[in-house]
């Protein structure tokens, strides 16, 4: 159970820190 909320812990961090590179880049270039 502490596995799978860190793991949701962690993809939210990394949906976040996708969604600043996309803004940053201006979603160009990422997909």
């Amino acid at each position: 159970m502490k596995k799978k909320e860190k793991t949701s812990a962690e993809m939210e961090a990394r949906i976040a820190h996708i969604e600043d590179y996309l803004e940053t880049r201006g979603g160009a270039g990422f997909y």
